[in-house]
């Protein structure tokens, strides 16, 4: 628990460092603040580029689940990227603590939808896939039962 504070506050610290900065920066040269430093607050920030609708199922046209049967040799990791250049999306899934079950990187270009089939051995239990886009963008729980 402690761990974990200690990294809030760190993590909120940095960003409040970020901040100043900037605005430091801003009042210094608000032409060339406002042409690259805003941008890159959106493009990271603000959802442009971006991962949505992440889900898994049972097929790459399947519905959205959550539940999968035992004895269920691939799941499905579904999810779109919107406006990449170039940028990598990482999807890991973890049944119990790590290392992940899986992990995959790669990187993707415009807009699109991606379907990353993963088989093999699903015993029963809960897992968790992390989507990351330079950090955690999405996680999704599901089950083998």
């Amino acid at each position: 628990m402690k761990r974990v504070i200690l990294t809030v506050l760190v993590l909120c610290s940095s960003g409040l460092l970020m901040g100043i900065a900037a605005a430091q920066w801003a009042v210094n040269s608000p032409d060339l603040a406002y042409k690259v430093y805003l941008p890159l607050v959106f493009r990271n920030y603000i959802g442009s580029p971006g991962v949505s609708d992440l889900h898994m199922s049972d097929s790459c046209a399947g519905p959205s689940m959550t539940e999968f049967p035992l004895g269920t040799q691939c799941v499905y990791v579904i999810f779109n990227y919107l406006d990449m250049q170039g940028d990598e999306i990482r999807v890991k899934i973890y049944y119990g603590p790590p290392p992940p079950l899986f992990d995959r990187a790669e990187n993707y270009q415009g807009t699109g939808r991606e379907c990353i089939e993963v088989c093999g051995d699903f015993p029963s239990g809960h897992y968790l896939t992390n989507c990351y886009l330079g950090f955690l963008s999405k996680s999704i729980i599901w089950e083998v039962r």
